[in-house]
């Protein structure tokens, strides 16, 4: 799928820009956004219909990643996005799953920092310090 929002230097085989992702998600076609951060940052700050696996748990819920796709009635082979907080998590998490069979694994380029800067500015930023994180104004 082509991502107009993609900035120079992005990876498409691995990444989609927040704008894409949240117009997917927002779509009438079923789409999964997968949360890789820790539990406390999603506490902090969420997309709303997300499924939470922390980058740290991943390798060993790989079923239950097919089963948030199975929920959506899509196959493992579908597109789907991976969140973090700025991106470099996701992008491990896409690679991850991507060899693990999920081919349309991409990582959210920016993270949820950008999507709330730049898509949904009702969604707090925070900073994060260790497992804390502080909502940032």
């Amino acid at each position: 799928m082509d991502d107009p929002h993609l900035p120079d230097g992005a990876r498409p085989e691995y990444e989609v820009s927040p704008h894409f992702a949240a117009a997917q998600h927002a779509g009438e076609r079923p789409y999964l956004i997968l949360d890789c951060r820790l539990p406390s940052e999603a506490e902090a700050a969420t997309i709303v219909g997300s499924v939470l696996i922390p980058l740290h748990e991943l390798e060993q819920s790989l079923d239950d990643v097919e089963d948030a796709l199975e929920d959506r009635g899509l196959p493992k082979d579908a597109p789907f996005a991976v969140l973090c907080h700025h991106g470099q998590r996701s992008l491990r998490a896409a690679l991850l799953l991507q060899h693990a069979g999920f081919t349309g694994a991409r990582s959210v380029f920016g993270g949820i920092e950008l999507w709330a800067s730049e898509v949904d500015t009702t969604i707090p930023r925070y900073v994060r310090d260790g497992s804390r994180c502080t909502i940032v104004e």
